[in-house]
């Protein structure tokens, strides 16, 4: 017969028991994933536990128990006291890295392991998404880069609708439908006014006229200019400008470096 010499509970009913049983066990040691034979159950002082629901370790690894046993359809985050895992098929995934979510929202996982410091883009079966310290972020809105190239990021997802300026670390870009435009050269507008894009980037070397939807301006140094009166050239000839934009009411005289030229509605005449 078992000989149980005395045993305490704590306040959460937590038994310890002190002493052995006939075969020379000690008496509540029976504690965790137990192979009974048929399947693996969770044990706690001897007894199964079919309430506990959760990550347990045996000797195989890490798996997740559904109450009680190990559940081997569950794919998902699981957390135990050294944080929170990725589970496929019942054990944690230590190869898997990419989003995954439970009841908190969506997350990163690194080998494995939710990854509370990366910060960058994240696909999902959903699209591409802008995750801050390993959680999706929703305030998130500009760019974003992943191995693909620099897209434009509204309120934490991918926008495919987005054309238009944007900035990083590096500069002024041109988006189209959310990707960088390496193909733009052109006007381009943004909170600070218009601008003169080569190639994608706001091109700060640029002087010269340049069109938008509005007609034709000077620019200086890649930026408008309202400040500039003069002559100025594009592909269709010399053109007066008045406070940086076409002027063609004016007629008259204009200096430029070649000479003094006569403008007629805006436009030298040769």
């Amino acid at each position: 017969n078992d000989t149980v010499v005395w045993y305490t509970s704590d306040s959460d009913g937590n038994v310890t028991f002190y002493g052995v049983d006939s075969n020379g066990n000690a008496l509540g040691s029976l504690n965790g994933l137990i192979y009974d034979g048929d399947n693996w159950v969770y044990y706690r002082n001897d007894n199964p536990d079919y309430g506990y629901t959760g990550l347990a370790a045996n000797e195989y690894g890490w798996w997740y128990v559904s109450n009680g046993t190990i559940d081997f359809d569950y794919t998902g985050l699981a957390a135990n006291e050294y944080g929170w895992w990725y589970v496929s098929n019942g054990t944690i995934d230590f190869s898997y890295t990419g989003m995954a979510a439970n009841e908190y929202g969506w997350w990163y996982v690194s080998n494995g392991a939710i990854d509370f410091n990366y910060t960058g883009m994240a696909v999902n079966d959903y699209g591409w998404w802008y995750m801050t310290n390993g959680a999706l972020d929703w305030n998130y809105t500009g760019m974003a880069a992943n191995d693909y190239g620099w897209w434009y990021m509204t309120n934490g997802a991918l926008d495919w609708n987005y054309t238009g300026m944007a900035v990083n670390d590096y500069g002024w870009w041109y988006m189209t439908n959310g990707a960088l435009d390496w193909n733009y050269t052109g006007m381009a507008v943004n909170d600070y006014g218009w601008w003169y894009m080569t190639n994608g980037a706001l091109d700060w070397n640029y002087t010269g006229m340049a069109v938008n939807d509005y007609g034709w301006w000077y620019m200086t140094n890649g930026a408008l200019d309202r400040n500039y009166t003069g002559l100025a050239a594009n592909e269709y000839g010399w053109w007066y400008m008045t406070n940086g934009a076409l002027d063609l009411t004016y007629n008259g005289t204009a200096d430029n470096e070649y000479g003094t030229w006569n403008v007629v509605n805006g436009h030298v005449e040769v």
